[in-house]
C-alpha cells in the first residue's frame, strides 16, 4: 500500500492528474473533484439548474483546468434533452460573460423580437470569444441523437476502441471481434494517458428498448453499464443528471421541510442511488417561499441563491452544504461568502439588486 501512496504522490508532483479539482473553493475542501473511474450524479427538482451546475463543474471548469495544466481531457456529452446548438449557445454565453461581463443567453442571441446590440457584438469580437469558444469546444464530443442505454454504452465503447485496446484473458481483441458480435473483455489499456468524462443529461429522457419494459428498466440498465464497464473497467468518469421525483414537492413534504434532494427522491428509479459513488443535490429555497436559510437572507438573494448538498460521497463526509451565488443565465456560479462576512455579503446583495 505504501508503494501505491508514494506512486500517487509522485503522479501529483509530475502533474499526472487522476482528479480534476472542483474550482468552487468551499466545495473542493469537501469533495476532491472529478475522479477517474467515479460514477457521479447531480440531482434536483425540475428547473432548479442541475444542468447548469453540471456544465459549470464538469465541462467549463474542467476544460479550464485542462488548458492550464496541459491535461489530455475529452468530454463525451450525451444531450438527451438539448440540441448541440443549444449546448453551444450555453457555452458561448458563459464565455461571453467570463471575458466581457456581458450577460446574454440563447434568447438574447437569437431573439426574434429585438436585434442583439451591435456594441455587444463588437466587444465580443474584440475579446476574441469565438476563438476561445472553439478551443473549449474541441474538448467536447456531443451526441444529440442517441437516446437508449445500449446506444450510449456502444458510443462510449467505440470511442474507447479508437483510443486503446480491449483484452479478454490476456488476448487483445481486434476489430473483427467487435464486428462479428459483442465480445466479453476484462481489461482495457489506453494508448495514451487521458482523462475522459461522460455526461448523460438527463437519464429520465432515455427511450426504453425492446428488452426494457419501462423507463425504470432503461435507467437501471444504463447506470449498470456505466458502473461495471465504463467507470470500473475503462476508468472513465461518468456523470448522470437525474431529476428528483415530482412527489418531493408535494404539500406534505413542504410542510415537513423535506424539499431538499435526497437519495430516496431520485426520479423514475431510486435504485440508481446504490450504484452512484458521489451524489450532489441542488436546492432552491426561494421556490418554497423560505425567507432565510442558514443566516442568509433568501428574500434579498431571490433567484440567485442555491444550496449544493453532498448527499452521498465515497471519499469524504456527507450532509455538508455549499451555498452558491447562482446566475443561471450565464453560468456565473461562485461560492457565497459566509453570512457573517458583512462586507462581501453587501457586495452580493448589491449585485443581486443590480441584476434585478
Amino acid at each position: 500500500m505504501i508503494s501505491k501512496i508514494e506512486s500517487q504522490r509522485q503522479s501529483f508532483i509530475d502533474k499526472e492528474f487522476k482528479c480534476i479539482p472542483f474550482k468552487l473553493d468551499r466545495l473542493n475542501k469537501i469533495v476532491p473533484g472529478i475522479i477517474k473511474g467515479s460514477l457521479d450524479c447531480i440531482t434536483a427538482n425540475s428547473s432548479v439548474g442541475k444542468t447548469t451546475l453540471a456544465k459549470k463543474l464538469y465541462v467549463y471548469d474542467a476544460i479550464e483546468f485542462a488548458i492550464e495544466n496541459n491535461i489530455n481531457l475529452q468530454i463525451l456529452y450525451f444531450g438527451l434533452e438539448e440540441s448541440e446548438e443549444e449546448f453551444d449557445f450555453g457555452l458561448f454565453s458563459y464565455l461571453v460573460y467570463k471575458h466581457t461581463r456581458i450577460r446574454s443567453n440563447i434568447t438574447d442571441f437569437s431573439s426574434f423580437i429585438t436585434a442583439y446590440p451591435k456594441e455587444n457584438i463588437d466587444k465580443i469580437k474584440q475579446a476574441g470569444v469565438e476563438q476561445i469558444f472553439n478551443q473549449y469546444k474541441s474538448y467536447v464530443k456531443f451526441y444529440e441523437s442517441v437516446y437508449n442505454s445500449w446506444g450510449i454504452y456502444i458510443e462510449i465503447r467505440n470511442y474507447a476502441r479508437s483510443r486503446g485496446t480491449f483484452y479478454s484473458k490476456g488476448v487483445a481483441l481486434t476489430d473483427a471481434d467487435f464486428i462479428d458480435g459483442n465480445p466479453s473483455y476484462d481489461k482495457y489499456v489506453p494508448n495514451n494517458d487521458e482523462f475522459v468524462t461522460c455526461i448523460i443529461d438527463h437519464v429520465s429522457e432515455l427511450m426504453p428498448q425492446r428488452d426494457e419494459a419501462n423507463l425504470k428498466m432503461a435507467i437501471d440498465k444504463l447506470v449498470q453499464h456505466m458502473r461495471l464497464y465504463v467507470s470500473k473497467l475503462l476508468k472513465y468518469n461518468v456523470l448522470c443528471i437525474q431529476q428528483q421525483d415530482s412527489s418531493q414537492e408535494s404539500v406534505t413534504n413542504k410542510n415537513a421541510n423535506y424539499m431538499k434532494p435526497k437519495l430516496q427522491g431520485l426520479g423514475d428509479s431510486k435504485t440508481t442511488g446504490r450504484a452512484y459513488i458521489n451524489v450532489f443535490g441542488l436546492f432552491n429555497p426561494i421556490r418554497y417561499e423560505i425567507k432565510s436559510y442558514g443566516k442568509y437572507d433568501v428574500n434579498s438573494l431571490d433567484k440567485y441563491f442555491r444550496i449544493m448538498n453532498i448527499i452521498k460521497q465515497r471519499y469524504g463526509s456527507v450532509g455538508e452544504e455549499v451555498p452558491l451565488f447562482f446566475d443561471g443565465k450565464c453560468a456565473n456560479i461562485v461560492t457565497m461568502p459566509r453570512p457573517e462576512d458583512n462586507d462581501n455579503m453587501k457586495k452580493v446583495y448589491d449585485k443581486v439588486e443590480e441584476l434585478g
